[in-house]
């Protein structure tokens, strides 16, 4: 289940994602000063990114 802020994803993103198997939720809030860090266990690459609305940051050392 992937939540996310309307708007978040285009209506092309949304019917791309749906159709390669994900389930989307559209939330009537807005989400707020997240970090992320995503690694590819597969190729080992990590990655990482913040909200630019709010505080943080997301490295990769």
């Amino acid at each position: 289940m992937v939540r996310y802020e309307a708007g978040a994803f285009t209506d092309d993103e949304v019917k791309t994602l749906t159709a390669q198997g994900d389930t989307l939720q559209s939330v009537p809030y807005r989400w707020g000063n997240f970090q992320i860090v995503i690694w590819n266990r597969t190729t080992g690459s990590v990655e990482a990114a913040s909200d630019p609305r709010a505080e943080g940051a997301g490295v990769v050392e």
